[in-house]
Order: C-alpha cells, then structure tokens, then sequence
C-alpha cells in the first residue's frame, strides 16, 4: 500500500467517524415532537374564553371610541367637555366601587340552621374568611357587576381575613348571619354557585343558603379612603 493510498483511507475514516458522531449529538438534541395533549372538552373551554375576552376587548374599544365622540362633539358644539370629563368621572368611580349603584342582582343569606342532639354539642359551626372569599372568587368568576357583605363593599383591594375569632372585611368586623348583596345577571350566577356545589359546602357547616332576586338593588360605595403610596401614573416621555 502506497504512502498517498494510506493517507487517503485514513482521512476518509476520520471523516466517517465525525460525521457519525454529528449525527448521533443532533439525534441526541433534537427536540421532541410535542403532541396535543389536552382533551377536546378543554379546547372547547378555551376557545369560549378567549372569545369572552376578545369580546371584552372590543366592547372596552368601542366604549374609548363613544368617548372619544362625545370629546369630539363637545369641542364642535363649543360644548364644555369638562361635562364629558365629569361623567367619565362618575362612570369609573362606580367601577371600581367608590360609588352606590344599583341594578338587577340578588341576595345570598347564609344561616345557621339549628343543631339537634349529638351535633350540638360535637359540632362547631363556625364560617371562616375562606368561605366568603369563596363565595366572591366563583361571583367575580361569573361575571358580577358589584358585591357587598353584610354591608361592606368589595372592590379590588378589599381584604377578608380571620383576626382571632372574628371575619374583618375593609377591616370592619362582620358577624353572623351573612348577607350578601350581588349585582349581576340572577340567570347566570345563580345557577353557577349552585353548580359549583355552594348550598352543599354550606350545609357540611350546618348553614342554609338561600337566594332571593331582585329587580332592583343596592349596593353601598366603599366607605373608607384609598391611599396610592408607590402607584404614580406613567409620564409620556417615560414610555
């Protein structure tokens, strides 16, 4: 064998060899191909979310816009749009619970029911914050408009939590029986919170839940100040 044949086959083994290393690290590496694992139920309840959410979006649009025109036609009306301005004022104060509202909605009372023979004395029937927070999560959840307990309205910093022996919302103590004022569609909530299993959570602590509609209610403003320490609004120049 010439020295030239040598270098050859030797030069064609190297390659061979680097070649098969190459291939055996990108078989190594190579992603997994991810397959669809949720179940055609789950997709179905995704979709239906992401169209609510689509759908709140454009109906938050096409609000902006109807102010907008009301700016619009103000300024072309030599119209003051410090009224406009006043209005959007109310609007958003009654969002986010500063001011009394009313609409159709209903109540919830949570009682309790009176325990016969061994249960009264065995049984302690005492609610805790984690079943009112519960009640809110699933009414939040299914689209209310505007909550109250026991006179206390609930707005997005609103705190409910046990202090001893005692439920503190808005930290005002609240004492049994529970009533809680709901504005929102009867047909819609009603109906979750019995299927969310709310009558049978409360009777495992020995407590009736009743509804009653209404076709008009009130819900109270938030009582107390809300104070911003850190929260300041984004400058244009900052963006």
């Amino acid at each position: 064998m010439t020295r030239d044949l040598k270098v050859v086959l030797t030069f064609t083994f190297v390659c061979f060899i680097l070649g098969l290393m190459v291939a055996v690290q990108y078989a190594s590496t190579s992603l997994p191909e991810e397959r669809e694992t949720r179940g055609l139920n789950d997709l179905r309840l995704e979709l239906k979310k992401e169209r609510e959410r689509s759908q709140a979006l454009l109906e938050e649009i096409a609000k902006y816009n109807q102010l907008l025109q009301q700016y619009e036609r103000s300024l072309a009306q030599d119209q003051d749009p410090l009224e406009v301005m006043e209005k959007e004022r109310l609007r958003l104060r009654e969002m986010i619970g500063l001011e009394e509202v009313q609409g159709k909605g209903f109540i919830i009372r949570i009682e309790q029911r009176e325990l016969e023979g061994k249960e009264a004395y065995e049984f302690d029937p005492v609610i805790y914050d984690e079943d009112l927070r519960l009640i809110v999560n699933e009414l939040n959840a299914y689209g209310a408009e505007a909550i109250a307990i026991n006179g206390q309205r609930i707005i997005a910093t609103s705190a409910i939590r046990n202090v001893q022996d005692r439920i503190l919302i808005n930290t005002i103590p609240v004492s049994p029986p529970y009533e809680i004022k709901v504005i929102g569609d009867p047909s819609t909530l009603i109906p979750a919170l019995k299927l969310a299993g709310l009558e049978e959570y409360f009777d495992m602590v020995s407590h009736h839940v009743t509804f009653e509609e209404k076709a008009l209610l009130t819900v109270p403003a938030y009582s107390q100040s809300i104070e911003f320490q850190f929260l300041k609004p984004v400058k244009e120049d900052n963006r």
